[in-house]
């Protein structure tokens, strides 16, 4: 990804980049994927659709990132401490705090889950 190559703590690539996801999934809400241009994203996003590929080789390149940071933050909602683990009652009947963590991301995200997994079956994370 090119975006690699600029520096992600710069708050304007931060900005660009948050801009771009949230057009990304807002489109994908209203239309197919296949449907959706990088003109599309760009004018949803209100930039200018070089400065896109600043940013992202492709639509595909934008969705991949949108899927990794979301398998990301994922991942890390379900991490315990080893804390947890020895202080945690497995015979009782609560839920272990890592799937509670679990259930509030996929909560927060539950828009773009929808979109990415329902609305729009990107074939990377669907079988059919």
């Amino acid at each position: 990804m090119m975006a690699a190559q600029m520096k992600k703590t710069d708050p304007r690539v931060v900005r660009t980049q948050r801009l771009l996801r949230k057009a990304m999934f807002e489109l994908m809400e209203e239309r197919e994927f296949e449907h959706i241009t990088v003109q599309d994203i760009a004018d949803r996003a209100t930039i200018k659709r070089a400065t896109f590929y600043l940013h992202f080789n492709d639509k595909q390149d934008l969705v991949h990132q949108c899927i990794s940071e979301l398998l990301e933050e994922l991942h890390n909602s379900m991490e315990y401490s080893q804390e947890e683990l020895e202080n945690f009652d497995f015979t009782s009947r609560e839920a272990h705090p890592s799937f509670i963590r679990l259930f509030h991301h996929i909560a927060e995200h539950y828009d773009q889950y929808q979109a990415l997994l329902v609305k729009n079956r990107i074939p990377a994370l669907s079988t059919g």
